[in-house]
């Protein structure tokens, strides 16, 4: 199949498992996965051969390695698509998540970036969205910095790498 742009939608979660840039090179445009509860990249890294979209209401969870593999194939993930505040933007332990120098946009609930995970748009940009508006913790040892916030400890945000990091809030901000 040849097309544009795909659009998944579906009111229960998604699992993601496994494509190559093969399954994904008929696609010239964007790849949509969107769904009313969580979307989970598991099994098998991902390498996408086509701009992603992933939308979720309650999280999106990266468990293996996660990656674009094309100019023009920007990373939009929305973890929490409903802004009620349950959606976080998680990428477990030993995971990888890279745009191959392609612009990653993420808005989140909060981030999680556990242990020796890196998320990277090399000299691309990145900016990440409090979906709820309570603020932005930045730094530090607190995973709570700002209450209900988008908080990025140090250690997290030490896994990030972009070639220009913005953060968007209408709330507070804390250094």
């Amino acid at each position: 199949i040849a097309v544009n742009d795909i659009t998944l939608n579906t009111t229960g979660s998604v699992t993601v498992n496994g494509i190559t840039a093969l399954n994904s090179g008929e696609i010239s445009g964007t790849l949509t996965i969107s769904s009313n509860t969580t979307v989970t990249f598991a099994t098998g890294a991902s390498v996408f051969d086509v701009a992603l979209v992933v939308q979720a209401d309650d999280g999106i969870t990266v468990g293996v390695g996660l990656s674009t593999n094309t100019a023009g194939g920007t990373m939009t993930f929305n973890s929490d698509n409903d802004a009620d505040g349950t959606g976080d933007f998680t990428v477990s332990a030993n995971v990888t998540v890279s745009s191959n120098d392609e612009t990653i946009l993420i808005t989140a609930d909060d981030i999680v970036l556990n242990a020796n995970t890196s998320l990277t748009s090399s000299t691309a940009a990145m900016n990440i969205t409090d979906s709820t508006g309570p603020g932005i913790g930045l730094g530090g040892t607190s995973a709570d910095l700002v209450p209900f916030g988008l908080n990025i400890n140090g250690a997290e945000l030490q896994r990030i790498t972009a070639g220009e990091l913005t953060l968007t809030t209408t709330g507070l901000v804390l250094v």
